[in-house]
């Protein structure tokens, strides 16, 4: 399994997505990132933090098996210390154009995650948990490589 912390920080006069540095499900894998929406996006704009993923051309693309089918877990982690982190997790649709492999033009495939993954007024004043702290929010990307051939 591979699992990577990342650190948003809201900077004003920025885009309303942010965009993780792209990452390596391992050191042959696939080339992905996060993108989040600190006001939300789609079904979640002005209520939720939107979270996402988008697969990216990579140069061990033709190694890996397509489309796209290992399940990924995004996480809001809690600066607390309590523990209190959030998390969903999806398992790809194989005849998603999201999941096959992106084009070698493209800049990365249609993202994919959760426009809802968590109410503003959750995130901002939650219970037992600091999410938020000196405007920067953390968030956890886990790929199950279970079945993946290490390259």
């Amino acid at each position: 399994v591979l699992t990577l912390d990342f650190k948003f920080t809201e900077v004003k006069g920025q885009p309303p997505c942010l965009s993780s540095v792209p990452f390596h499900t391992g050191r042959c894998g696939y080339k992905m990132a996060i993108k989040a929406y600190l006001n939300g996006d789609g079904e979640g704009r002005g209520t939720h933090l939107s979270l996402y993923v988008v697969l990216m051309p990579g140069d061990f693309d033709p190694l890996l098996p397509w489309p796209f089918k290992q399940t990924v877990s995004l996480s809001v982690l809690d600066q607390s210390g309590a523990g209190n982190h959030r998390s969903l997790s999806f398992k790809p649709d194989p005849t998603s154009k999201s999941f096959q492999q992106p084009s070698t033009e493209s800049v990365s495939n249609i993202a994919v995650g959760f426009s809802c993954f968590l109410p503003l007024n959750k995130l901002e004043t939650p219970h037992n948990a600091v999410y938020v702290r000196d405007d920067t929010l953390f968030v956890k990307a886990k790929v199950d490589t279970a079945g993946l051939d290490q390259l």
